[in-house]
């Protein structure tokens, strides 16, 4: 129990840390529009290959050219999920035969752990703070609901509000909280939203989340929670 003990004030030491940063952001990224998106491609075997040409995939479906057969994965066909190549196995595709290839891009590894894949701009956090899990606290995130702390925890909450206008005519699928952002020498004091120019250095990327599409203009006013657990 001693163990967990210095693990648990190591942790809350960590997380004391971040609370005691002023400089942590909230970025929005448009991601890609590919993500989450089920495509359909109609390519030739050439030498016991296609290439989708993107990667990494994922929910792959071969059939043939007219959608009447539906090929088996591992009987007549083996995938690269990885590369989005697929190789024919056995002859239950014909050696040059069109098929119709349908995949959706992976989210999971397809961008970097240090940066949004397409960023928007970025918003200081409205307030940062300890919180603990609480069935029935009055803040809510996309996993759990959660109260305020007076005493350091483990877990941060991160709160972030953007204005009508911040982000507006964009698509967002893409969250990230940034600690030790620089914002560029011009920027003027006191400015709490700017765009990815403005940003001489993008800090630390503490955690990233991809969503469903949000369009800014279809929802005015965002607010967001986020929480990190140390």
């Amino acid at each position: 129990m001693a163990s967990i003990s210095v693990v648990n004030t190591i942790k809350t030491t960590i997380a004391a840390g971040i609370v005691g940063l002023d400089d942590i952001f909230v970025a929005i990224g448009r991601g890609a529009a590919e993500w989450g998106v089920p495509q359909t491609k109609t390519l030739t075997f050439a030498s016991n290959i296609v290439n989708v040409s993107d990667f990494p995939i994922e929910d792959v479906v071969v059939k043939d050219n007219t959608d009447v057969t539906t090929y088996i994965e591992d009987t007549d066909y083996s995938v690269d999920y990885s590369t989005g190549i697929i190789t024919r196995v056995g002859s239950g595709i014909g050696a040059t035969q069109e098929v119709h290839v349908t995949y959706t891009v992976s989210t999971d590894v397809l961008t970097s752990e240090d940066e949004l894949h397409d960023e928007i701009g970025r918003k200081r956090c409205a307030f940062v703070g300890f919180v603990t899990p609480d069935a029935g606290g009055d803040i809510v995130t996309d996993s759990d609901t959660w109260s305020l702390s007076d005493d350091p925890t483990t877990t941060v909450l991160f709160q972030a509000v953007f204005l009508v206008d911040e982000g507006e005519d964009e698509t967002i699928r893409e969250f990230g909280v940034f600690s030790h952002t620089v914002l560029d020498g011009s920027v003027s004091e006191g400015t709490n939203y700017v765009e990815l120019a403005d940003v001489d250095e993008i800090g630390y990327m503490l955690m990233k989340q991809k969503v469903a599409a949000i369009v800014k203009n279809d929802v005015g006013e965002l607010a967001r929670n986020f929480t990190i657990t140390f």
